[in-house]
């Protein structure tokens, strides 16, 4: 059969993150690094896309924009670098997300109760 080989790929995945983390924990520390990839890019990307593509153009975004954002932030009040970028990605950004999830989709709740009962 032929196809992509998931064992394979799934591998070469886990092997560039682990790369990834260990080159930019060296760089820019660890907060920043567990923010960026916990916390922030892929979370904020979930709540406002269902697609796959469209997620992974999100999640660029708003590691590019709070990365951005967080050092001029940075620049202007003399602050940690690292911590104006989480700060503006988390404060900012997720809070934003959030409440457009909730906007964007006030009837879901009364959607999931009339389907249970």
């Amino acid at each position: 059969m032929g196809g992509l080989n998931t064992n394979f790929l799934h591998y070469l995945l886990l092997i560039l993150i682990a790369l990834t983390t260990v080159a930019a924990i060296q760089v820019v520390g660890v907060v920043l690094v567990v923010a960026m990839l916990v916390g922030g890019p892929g979370v904020i990307a979930l709540m406002l896309s269902n697609k796959f593509e469209v997620m992974l153009l999100i999640a660029l975004a708003v590691s590019l924009l709070s990365t951005v954002c967080g050092v001029i932030i940075s620049y202007h009040i003399d602050g940690a670098t690292s911590a104006c970028i989480v700060l503006f990605q988390s404060g900012g950004l997720f809070v934003f997300a959030l409440i457009y999830n909730h906007l964007s989709k006030p009837n879901l709740k009364a959607g999931l109760l009339q389907k249970a009962s």
